[in-house]
């Protein structure tokens, strides 16, 4: 289903790319924490703690993220 629909609005979309959407954009916007994000991923240890470690490779940021923490500095002179 993912696969169709991506295709006729022509944006390349997997389910896996959605989920790590999903999980960085959560977290860059700053109002979710890292663990509860962790939580919703279902990234969690067998006492059913959250398992951070494992969610933050899918909030690492990518260019877009490191070119606005940039463009901070540039605002705040």
């Amino acid at each position: 289903m993912v696969s169709r629909h991506a295709y006729h609005a022509r944006v390349e979309a997997t389910p896996h790319r959605l989920r790590h959407t999903f999980a960085h954009d959560l977290v860059v916007s700053g109002r979710v924490p890292l663990d509860v994000v962790a939580m919703l991923l279902g990234h969690t240890t067998a006492a059913g703690l959250p398992r951070v470690a494992t969610t933050a490779r899918y909030t690492l940021p990518g260019p877009e993220d490191l070119s606005r923490a940039v463009r901070v500095l540039s605002v705040e002179d």
